[in-house]
C-alpha cells in the first residue's frame, strides 16, 4: 500500500513550485516524481520541503536525477524551506552541497531571476 502524499503545484511566472505534504518513500516515490516530471513545463523548478515529514534514499535519488536533468538543459532548480530532519539527511548525502537551497521561497525566486537576468545579457 502506498504512503499517501499530496503535491501542491503553484506557478510563479516561469517557475514551477512544488510543495510535498507528508512523506515520500519507496511506495510512492516513482509515481510522485513521474507526476512532477509530467507537470514540469518551464525551465525553473523549486521543491518546497517544509511539510515533508520523511524522505528515503529513493527520494534523494530522484532529487539528484531531477537536478542532473535541469543542469543538462542549463535550467535552474532550488530546494527551499527544508525542515531540520530532512535538511540533516540531505546534508549528509551532500545533496545540499550540490543543489542550490534557501530557507525561503522569496530568496530562491530572487536568486533565479537574478541569474536569469545575468545570463540574458
Amino acid at each position: 500500500m502506498a504512503t499517501p502524499i499530496q503535491i501542491i503545484k503553484k506557478d510563479f511566472w516561469d517557475v514551477n513550485h512544488f510543495t510535498f505534504i507528508w512523506a515520500i518513500d519507496e511506495s510512492n516515490a516513482d509515481e510522485t516524481f513521474k507526476s512532477i516530471f509530467n507537470q514540469f513545463i518551464w525551465s525553473q523548478l523549486i521543491f518546497d520541503l517544509w511539510l515533508l515529514a520523511y524522505g528515503n534514499s529513493k527520494f534523494i535519488w530522484y532529487l539528484s536525477k531531477m537536478y542532473e536533468y535541469v543542469e543538462e538543459k542549463n535550467w535552474q532548480m532550488y530546494i527551499v524551506n527544508c525542515i531540520e530532519p530532512i535538511r540533516d539527511i540531505l546534508d549528509i548525502c551532500w545533496i545540499l552541497a550540490i543543489i542550490p537551497n534557501t530557507m525561503s521561497l522569496n530568496e530562491a525566486l530572487i536568486n533565479m531571476w537574478e541569474k536569469e537576468e545575468v545570463s540574458t545579457k
